[in-house]
């Protein structure tokens, strides 16, 4: 999963765990993780 359809699964999983922090900070580390470095 690349690109538009890979952020689109991600935000859907960060509005499904938006009341846990937990999930959040692995949303975040995976998103980094899968955006090309700058």
């Amino acid at each position: 999963m690349k690109g538009a359809a890979w952020n689109a699964e991600i935000n859907r999983y960060n509005h499904r765990n938006q009341s846990s922090s937990g999930s959040s900070v692995i949303s975040k580390t995976v998103k980094r993780a899968c955006e090309p470095k700058v």
